[in-house]
């Protein structure tokens, strides 16, 4: 992992972890395995197998992960706007440790109307000020559906939104210039979502549309709290 992590980072700003696909009792070693200042550009993630990641364990070992990751010091631990609902601990756990939350929301099997997509937000928005929505794209239609959630945003660069699939494939750069302060992209050539830019394809189209830089160029760090 800390070797497929540095090569993504050769080309990329921010590096995902994904914990999930570790086996039980790696993460500590990985993680270990990788200097402080990788780990400052690190996106911690240990996704359940309900939430379309790897993990099978149990929610109270997996939220055990979260909370050693996090104490290694990553720019954000990713979880998910389910568990913290299940569990306002967790949240605790992951700041306490010093690490920055990430509240996540996927739906793999469309896009919600406008309005629910904002409750959706608004609830987030009371776990932590950084979140991730996610949805699946049918038509464009609901690419563009989710990208309005920035239309009303008073906290830029504190909303990562946009959609998966072929139809949903533009709103992946699109989020950049609506104030996204990172997108996701494939570290290889094969796509690890689906319609996802492979790291090297974003950072040229960044560049040809004016905006320099590498893909996933972060802002400030976002508070903890």
């Amino acid at each position: 992992m800390a070797r497929a992590a540095r090569a993504a980072l050769s080309v990329s700003d921010l590096v995902e972890l994904r914990l999930d696909f570790l086996r039980p009792g790696e993460a500590h070693g990985a993680l270990a395995a990788l200097r402080p200042a990788e780990l400052s550009r690190a996106v911690c993630t240990v996704r359940p197998a309900a939430e379309g990641g790897a993990f099978e364990g149990r929610e109270g070992d997996r939220a055990s992960l979260l909370a050693m990751a996090a104490g290694f010091g990553p720019r954000l631990v990713d979880v998910e706007y389910s568990a913290l609902r299940r569990s306002g601990r967790l949240a605790s756990r992951v700041r306490d440790a010093g690490a920055g939350l990430l509240v996540s929301w996927h739906d793999f099997g469309g896009t919600p109307a406008p309005a629910a997509l904002r409750r959706r937000l608004a609830g987030m928005r009371r776990r932590s000020p950084l979140a991730k929505v996610v949805t699946t794209a049918a038509a464009p239609a609901d690419a563009a559906r989710v990208l309005s959630l920035y239309g009303g945003e008073r906290r830029p660069g504190e909303l990562v939104a946009f959609a998966m699939g072929e139809m949903g494939r533009a709103s992946r750069v699109l989020c950049l210039h609506l104030g996204s302060p990172f997108t996701y992209v494939s570290a290889s050539r094969r796509p690890a979502a689906p319609g996802q830019f492979g790291a090297r394809e974003m950072a040229g189209i960044i560049r040809s549309l004016g905006r320099g830089g590498r893909a996933g160029a972060p802002p400030p760090p976002p508070p903890a709290g």
